[in-house]
């Protein structure tokens, strides 16, 4: 029988799909502890928590800590957000709880800052998202007057592999559709032609479709964002069965499940023999509003991403694109030309 520390607080949800679940809390009305009960990591944040409930010394890091976890700008966070920043903040509090607060100030703290950060170098993304954490909890102080500077900015990234520039191909797109359920195919169709992000995906509602553009509060900034329908995805919304409030639903006609969708999406990139994500769809619709002509600021407002990753996608897919096309436009006339050229005069009449 699984034993947990005396205290915890257990309850249990029904989710959309009929599923149950089991969230655990450090006390009633306290934290949820996102790890697995039993684990080590699930002790750890426990301790975290705890640590939480009693009146820090303010002189010490961990009272930053506290007061970001209890700030408005972490509670608005996206769940998936808030979830690893929770991760992170407790490896910060277990670290660092004990520094005082005047050592922050010291620049010199920024080197056993990158040096927490190069224990984890094998695991990159892990990495600098300690140190984005961290920035954030810092910058939280800065704010507040708590301390006068944030070192953890200018720290770098071990992580470079930028993924701006990698979208689904129309072939690619069909293989992938060609090796799935006609519920997976929707989400897949409904990911490529909004440029909305899973959790986004699953939620959308019928009465999010106006007609002629969808509008959508984000889950992940609370913004409202509104997406041109392209008449391809007019077609389709048109014919899709509408068999629940949720524009996506799975073969039991109820909203997809995170992880079940991602299952069904990986069985599909499996048979396509593709290795591409779910996110990257998203850039595929990026490609399409740039080949409708829709300028790099107004892609970039729609998708929430900066204009410079909008730049690059048009660099890499459409302007590169329109080169070859330009290239081999080129090429075929200088053929007929040449063609034309060497053509046999016809012998004069007599």
């Amino acid at each position: 029988m699984l034993k947990l520390p005396k205290g915890i607080h257990k309850v249990k949800k029904t989710m959309k799909d009929g599923s149950k679940e089991v969230y655990y809390y450090a006390w009633r009305g306290g934290p949820r502890i996102i790890a697995v009960p039993g684990s080590p990591e699930f002790h750890i944040a426990y301790g975290a928590a705890l640590q939480t409930r009693r009146e820090p010394d303010d002189k010490v890091f961990l009272s930053l800590i506290i007061n970001y976890r209890k700030s408005h700008a972490f509670d608005k966070l996206a769940k998936s957000t808030k979830h690893y920043r929770t991760i992170y903040l407790d490896e910060i509090q277990i670290r660092f709880g004990d520094m005082p607060i005047a050592a922050l100030n010291d620049v010199s703290v920024k080197e056993i800052f990158v040096n927490w950060r190069d224990e984890n170098a094998d695991r990159p993304k892990a990495a600098d998202m300690r140190i984005e954490t961290l920035r954030v909890v810092l910058s939280n102080a800065v704010e507040r007057g708590r301390i006068e500077a944030n070192h953890a900015k200018g720290i770098g990234k071990l992580y470079e592999n930028s993924r701006a520039d990698v979208i689904w191909m129309p072939k690619e797109i069909e293989l992938l559709l060609a090796g799935t359920t006609p519920e997976c195919q929707r989400a897949i169709d409904l990911a490529r032609l909004t440029g909305l992000r899973k959790g986004d995906l699953m939620d959308i509602t019928w009465e999010a479709d106006k007609g002629e553009y969808i509008e959508w509060e984000t889950s992940k900034t609370g913004k409202r964002v509104f997406v041109p329908i392209l008449p391809e995805l007019r077609e389709k919304l048109d014919s899709w069965p509408r068999i629940h409030e949720c524009i996506l639903t799975n073969s039991f006609g109820n909203p997809w499940k995170s992880s079940s969708l991602q299952s069904a999406f990986r069985r599909a990139k499996i048979a396509a023999g593709i290795d591409k994500r779910f996110h990257d769809l998203r850039g595929t619709f990026a490609t399409m509003l740039i080949e409708n002509g829709v300028t790099d600021e107004r892609v970039a407002d729609i998708m929430g991403w900066s204009k410079y990753k909008i730049e690059e996608i048009r660099r890499v897919y459409v302007d590169n694109s329109a080169i070859i096309k330009d290239v081999l436009r080129q090429i075929n006339v200088n053929r007929a030309v040449k063609s034309k050229l060497e053509e046999p005069k016809n012998p004069s009449i007599p």
